[in-house]
């Protein structure tokens, strides 16, 4: 129905009822099923959990555009997504989720993708009263009578800013989580780097970027041993004895940048390399009047016995430059250069919960296993349990994001992703003098892993 109508329903239904506790949501992006069509449209639902005793309800208002553009407004009680009931599997979810951003352009849709599948199953099984077609029972009509018409707005705005490829609301400053709002605002302006702890996705980011966008990658890895020839480049002997100039990732990605195509240049923990070798990025990442220049080293021409340098030069909208690295004392790596690092725009980029959960919901969608969301209760409890044991100095790591989809991926059923998790326990405990695993700090994360993962099952080496 329309904004008016809607409106017009609550004054007509709407009653507040004070014997109902409510706790509202934040909006999200949802995928609006039609239950006559059989099909999926995107929009924009919020969420409000009524509860009187023992007794719960789910109610979801909800905002889309029709077949013509018009806004459209809808009020359930009960859903079978956000509730992840057995009736609508992980597979059924997903593919909703697929149908729903069929229409949408102008938005990275593998983010999108993971976050409307890291809100199914997020919400507890409720007392559903599913009134399609009938009278609006009491629970729906309590929540009409707290719907404002700046309510209905402000989600149709946050609609019409993912419709639009934008941020949900406009003049949102996109945050570290963020990370495609921000590489889409900052790149092919500033360098980038984004620190954080291990296993966050910084690097996994950035090279779906570049790719999803069809722009070169260069990518380099940095380590200890690196030198500044590794970056500009080097003579190389052939197989004719003769020498030949190899690029190096610097220098490649400038020289490709100079002929028109668009470079990401990925240098991947940077911090890792000496700072007396990273000194080669001050000039070149210092702009001069729009143009990033770089003195290779090569001699490309001599002239009375002197050598000429080759320079290269491409736009500053044709290269951009991102960097990575972990912050930390456990970390071999070294102190940022001030004068490197305000080349930089420097980006926080950490393991948050939310951005956990999404991605470990599309990992274990993409296994097509079932429960999706009790699977990523377990793992979510093990990683907080792990994280608090590191803390309290009772094992000495805990688990990342990359070896919990690691567990993910090399279980072949639901009840086996306990057991690939605690086989990486040897990466989250401390050696003794012999060089043998503390034996205390194995079976604290045995003793986690069966409180987490009851009934698991799988060859558990550890």
């Amino acid at each position: 129905m329309d904004l008016s109508t809607f409106l017009g329903k609550i004054s007509a239904e709407g009653v507040k009822s004070s014997e109902w506790s409510v706790s509202e949501g934040v909006a999200i992006p949802y995928p609006y099923w039609n239950i006559i069509k059989r099909k999926a449209s995107f929009a924009v639902a919020r969420t409000y959990s009524l509860s009187c005793g023992a007794e719960t309800h789910l109610v979801c208002a909800s905002v889309r555009r029709n077949s013509k553009g018009e806004l459209s407004y809808a009020l359930w009680c009960g859903d079978a997504f956000l509730e992840g009931r057995r009736a609508l599997t992980a597979k059924q979810a997903a593919g909703r989720v697929e149908s729903a951003l069929e229409a949408l352009s102008g938005t990275n849709k593998l983010t999108l993708t993971a976050e409307m599948m890291s809100h199914y199953g997020s919400q507890p099984p409720s007392d559903r009263c599913e009134f399609w077609n009938k009278k609006t029972c009491a629970h729906t009509q309590h929540i009409l009578g707290k719907l404002t018409e700046a309510d209905l707005r402000e989600m149709a705005a946050q609609l019409d800013g993912y419709l639009g490829g934008t941020s949900a609301v406009a003049g949102t400053m996109p945050t570290g989580d963020d990370e495609d709002a921000l590489l889409e605002q900052y790149l092919f302006q500033v360098p980038m780097l984004f620190e954080g702890d291990r296993g966050a996705g910084k690097t996994f980011g950035a090279r779906r970027f570049a790719r999803t966008k069809g722009h070169v990658l260069v990518e380099v890895g940095g380590n200890e041993s690196m030198e500044a020839a590794d970056l500009l480049g080097y003579p190389v002997r052939v197989s004719d004895g003769s020498f030949v100039w190899k690029d190096g990732a610097l220098s490649q990605a400038v020289r490709t940048a100079s002929k028109g195509q668009k470079v990401c240049l990925l240098i991947d923990e940077i911090l890792r390399i000496p700072q007396r070798h990273l000194s080669v990025l001050l000039t070149v990442l210092s702009p001069d009047e729009g143009q990033y220049r770089l003195r290779t080293g090569r001699i490309v021409k001599v002239v009375d016995g002197v050598g000429e340098e080759e320079v290269l030069t491409c736009p500053v909208e044709n290269l951009a430059v991102i960097a990575t690295t972990n912050v930390g004392c456990e970390y071999a790596v070294d102190a940022a250069d001030p004068a490197l690092a305000e080349r930089f725009l420097i980006i926080r980029k950490d393991t948050s919960p939310d951005k956990l959960q999404a991605i470990l919901s599309k990992a274990l969608s993409a296994k097509g296993f079932e429960d999706v969301p009790g699977i990523v209760r377990s793992l979510m409890g093990f990683y907080d349990a792990a994280v608090k044991l590191k803390k309290s100095g009772m094992i000495a790591g805990a688990p990342t994001t990359r070896t919990l989809v690691r567990a993910i991926e090399l279980s072949r059923s639901p009840v086996q992703v306990g057991a690939e998790v605690l086989n990486q326990a040897l990466q989250w405990v401390a050696r003794d003098l012999n060089g043998q695993p503390e034996e205390a700090q194995l079976k604290s994360l045995r003793e986690l892993a069966a409180r987490s993962f009851p009934g698991m099952k799988g060859r558990i080496w550890v």
